[in-house]
């Protein structure tokens, strides 16, 4: 897999859609561990607005996820804000969910979003903040915390990190980003 991940950064220009670049890291990752894309977002520059996930607009969504978890997770997400995507927001490292519930302990409304990922068989993933614009994560049936070597983590983090430059490119500028006219 190492040769792969590596092989999709050099190869990352090649794809000229979302879902090809999303198809491609996935098939970089499928093959030697039990991981997949579970997909990006494009944060806006309005930190506050987090009810404007537009599926392939700034939300893309890759196809190993499991039928029904988005539009459950997008109806979850109106009434409360998953910590997962606040530390998404804010972080520069990548982190499991299970780590993100360490240190958070959250009770309550605060775990709907790992209890829908249980419910689909989400166990674990990784989330990949990159430059506090965009997030790419991955998703994985087990607890990641024996299946991810720092060097393995480092590999993966590279290539959101790829992938994510090319969905700048690809989904073109944000509508809403700076530089807007006053309304």
């Amino acid at each position: 897999m190492r040769s792969n991940l590596v092989e999709f950064t050099a190869q990352v220009e090649l794809y000229n859609s979302p879902a090809a670049v999303l198809d491609a890291l996935d098939g970089a990752i499928a093959e030697d561990i039990s991981l997949m894309v579970l997909g990006a977002k494009r944060f806006g520059v309005d930190s506050s607005d987090r009810l404007s996930l537009k599926v392939g607009e700034n939300v893309f969504i890759h196809n190993s996820v499991p039928e029904g978890w988005w539009d459950a997770y997008f109806e979850l997400s109106k009434k409360a804000y998953a910590p997962m995507m606040m530390m998404a927001r804010h972080c520069l490292a990548p982190y499991t969910w299970t780590e993100c519930l360490r240190m958070f302990e959250p009770v309550g409304i605060d775990r709907w979003a790992h209890e829908l990922a249980l419910k689909y068989g989400m166990r674990d993933g990784l989330t990949c903040p990159v430059g506090g614009r965009w997030v790419v994560a991955y998703w994985s049936r087990k607890v990641l915390s024996t299946t991810l070597s720092p060097q393995l983590r480092g590999l993966l983090f590279m290539a959101a990190y790829f992938a994510a430059i090319r969905l700048e490119k690809v989904v073109g500028p944000d509508p809403a980003g700076l530089g807007r006219g006053s309304p």
